[in-house]
């Protein structure tokens, strides 16, 4: 059975080192005995004996239906790991019964990195801007959304100009009935063509 190393005396005398939190016991590893070493299963234990039975974060029960998301037990590092390690702390400090907290899955995740505030409490975290996209326009009949219009047509029940507006699709020929000018096809809107300008059309011709 895995086991995590684990300390059960705290310095409570002393200025608290984690925000909210009992301060860490800073003992040498090698002044620890056996007794600090516990299973899973004793730690929850321990940490239900401090905190209570909820989670520790959303302050609800745990679920009973093993199907459910709720049901699921983790241990959080309320101050997190990897601002701890970053801030140098030890791994003993990190993993110290101070520091962890019983919590629902869902809650765990949402927490994420989060710092806790000095009065123990977690800041909200910033809400994104919701991207408000622009509806599609409803679909016009009267001109197929411009695409059976001709070059200075306007539509009299949208007011659409020839669409696509680079290359409307009434002027669309085949390659071989394209002129790459005034017309086009898919080898001169590609590029496999070059398209010749309308005063080259009118110099060279046809």
């Amino acid at each position: 059975m895995r086991k995590m190393v684990i300390r059960l005396f705290w310095e409570q005398d002393k200025p608290s080192s984690i925000l909210g939190c009992p301060t860490l016991n800073k003992l040498p590893c090698e002044e620890r005995d056996m007794n600090d070493i516990m299973t899973r299963e004793e730690l929850i234990l321990a940490i239900e004996a401090r905190d209570g039975l909820d989670c520790f974060l959303c302050k609800k029960p745990f679920s009973k239906d093993v199907n459910s998301e709720w049901h699921e037990v983790t241990i959080d590092h309320w101050y997190p790991q990897s601002v701890a390690y970053a801030e140098g702390w030890t791994y003993e400090q990190v993993n110290d019964l101070s520091n962890l907290r019983k919590a629902h899955r869902p809650c765990n995740t949402q927490k994420s990195d989060i710092v806790p505030n000095s009065d123990g409490t977690l800041p909200e975290r910033p809400r994104k801007d919701r991207t408000i996209r622009v509806p599609r326009p409803m679909s016009c009949d009267t001109c197929m959304n411009g695409r059976i219009l001709l070059l200075g047509e306007l539509c009299p029940d949208c007011n659409s100009g020839p669409q696509p507006a680079a290359f409307p699709k009434t002027l669309q020929k085949r390659p071989k009935e394209c002129d790459h000018s005034k017309f086009h096809c898919w080898m001169c809107v590609i590029g496999h063509i070059p398209r010749r300008s309308a005063i080259q059309a009118i110099i060279i011709g046809d």
